[in-house]
């Protein structure tokens, strides 16, 4: 066993910008560069993640022989999977659903990496960085106890335990808890911001830029209070779903964390729109409203409203603008909103987001109880509004 001072191991070296994308389940880096190829590298070395590495073409790519499509605009990417014939019209676009022809027209092929978190390697692998610093038990899932010559620890990986008693408070208040997240983002909203919880996430552990003694010894120094309000009250809010062993059953959906106020959209933190957007941001909060009254109402997915465009053309008030409104600007501003939506989250997050995956048009045969417009209910998550 290595002493208390022996470095845990680490990628030290690799990008920690990718580091902490690549802990993140599902994600995906579109045309990944030498470091996220490193990085992806050396998290399946720690056996942390599987990498699955895939080519793509994109349905409008201006630069392709092929363009235009009939949708100019469209986002779509089909993805090259071996043993499929174009000539049996195989490729087909997810977004649009015409056929793409990748080598009649040559179209460019670009580069996707996904990965996927491997529950049982994180706890491998932070047990075997426990190990070096003292005596490790398990306790439960994704909990272990770490005695030490300088007192006796937990550590919990939040989003793999599965009793709520370690995520509690007033256990935390007892017995003194390191609380490690998988997945780095948000934290400042998952966790409770009690200055005396001692919180890292898997990427600070792994690159090396958050040593675990180092943390053991902030924690066990730490003075927790004697009495507490809501001492039951769980110390952390698991908005990324948790990560169980399970096998690969099909294409995984990933969920957005989405905040609206009256002056602006967030995807992820990143600015989608602004007051500035006019019709696009009325639009979006029409449609925000009654996805919060379903969500309130506890309806399935399945049972969502859709708002139909001339509904929506009815309510927009036009402002001090004299000419009406019509379908025709409306449809224009949702299909300018969904566009920007996809551009900024791929650019600001290098997060592939289709082009109905936070604003969906159900149309005919594709819902029994009407057609329209509403807020994605399988993909978007909401997220209380901060002062601007």
């Amino acid at each position: 066993m290595a002493s208390r001072s022996s470095p845990p191991k680490s990628a030290s070296g690799a990008d920690p910008g990718a580091i902490e994308r690549l802990l993140r389940e599902g994600w995906t880096i579109a045309d990944p560069d030498p470091a996220a190829l490193d990085a992806a590298a050396r998290l399946e070395r720690l056996g942390l993640v599987e990498i699955d590495c895939r080519e793509f073409v994109r349905c409008a790519e201006p630069l392709d022989e092929d363009f235009p499509p009939p949708v100019r605009d469209c986002q779509g990417r089909i993805l090259l999977r071996a043993g499929l014939d174009e000539g049996d019209d195989a490729f087909r676009c997810p977004d649009c659903e015409r056929p793409v022809y990748p080598l009649l027209y040559g179209k460019r092929r670009c580069a996707e990496m996904r990965s996927r978190v491997k529950p049982e390697g994180v706890a491998a692998f932070l047990h075997d960085e426990l190990d070096s610093l003292g005596v490790v038990r398990r306790l439960a899932e994704g909990v272990f106890r770490v005695e030490t010559g300088y007192g006796e620890a937990l550590v919990c990986l939040v989003e793999l335990c599965r009793d709520p008693r370690y995520l509690s408070r007033d256990h935390a208040r007892m017995h003194p808890t390191l609380f490690v997240a998988i997945d780095a983002r948000n934290l400042k909203e998952r966790f409770l911001p009690d200055p005396w919880l001692v919180r890292a996430t898997l990427a600070d552990v792994v690159t090396g830029s958050t040593e675990l003694p180092a943390l053991l010894d902030d924690l066990l120094a730490r003075e927790t209070p004697s009495t507490l309000v809501n001492a039951s009250l769980p110390v952390y809010d698991k908005v990324v779903p948790a990560l169980l062993p399970s096998p690969a059953s099909g294409p995984q959906r990933r969920q957005f964390m989405v905040e609206f106020a009256s002056d602006r959209l967030l995807v992820e933190d990143a600015v989608v729109a602004t007051a500035k957007a006019g019709m696009q941001l009325q639009v979006f909060g029409i449609l925000w409203r009654r996805f919060l009254e379903d969500l309130a109402a506890g309806r399935s997915p399945d049972d969502f409203r859709p708002i139909s465009l001339k509904e929506l053309t009815n309510v927009i008030d036009p402002g001090d603008k004299s000419e009406a409104i019509d379908e025709m600007n409306v449809r224009r501003a949702i299909n300018r909103l969904q566009q920007d939506l996809s551009e900024t989250v791929r650019r600001e997050l290098g997060l592939p987001l289709g082009r109905e995956d936070i604003i969906q048009n159900l149309r005919d045969g594709q819902r029994r109880r009407g057609n329209g417009y509403r807020i994605n209910p399988r993909m978007v998550l909401p997220r209380v509004s901060s002062p601007s």
